[in-house]
Parts: structure tokens; sequence; C-alpha cells
């Protein structure tokens, strides 16, 4: 039991739900969101001022040019 309570206490540093979203946004800190859907699934709609930048195109050189200061908030189609 104490593992599942564990891993769900883990998990829940990385997940948002819509509310932290929107309180992340408001605070000082440096927050971007991005959205790692298809290029296709992008132009039918997306969240104004996000950063496109499809999973499948992120690799170890993507990834070193985030900003290691800056909170990340996803938004994915799983």
């Amino acid at each position: 039991m104490l593992e599942r309570i564990k891993h769900f206490e883990d998990k829940i540093h990385y997940e948002l739900d819509s509310w932290d979203h929107d309180e992340a946004l408001k605070s000082d800190e440096k927050v971007t969101v991005t959205d790692t859907r298809s290029a296709a699934a992008y132009v039918k709609g997306y969240i104004p001022g996000a950063l496109t930048l499809p999973h499948r195109d992120m690799n170890n050189k993507t990834n070193a040019e985030l900003n290691r200061d800056t909170v990340y908030i996803t938004n994915c189609d799983e």
C-alpha cells in the first residue's frame, strides 16, 4: 500500500489540472505552455501562446535548448 501512495505522491508533482495551469500562469514563475501533439493536430486548435514542440521531433538537442529555469506545462493528446 505504501508503494502505491508513494507512486501517486511522486506523480502529482508532474501532473497539473486546469486549476493548477491557471494558477501557474498567474504566478511569478517562468511558465511556458508547450503543445507536443503533431503539427496537424496543433493547427486544428491549440492553447493561445503555446509553443509547438511535437513529441516526435524531441531529442537530446531540442531538450538541451529548453530553459531549465522555466516550468513547462505540456499539452498532449494522450
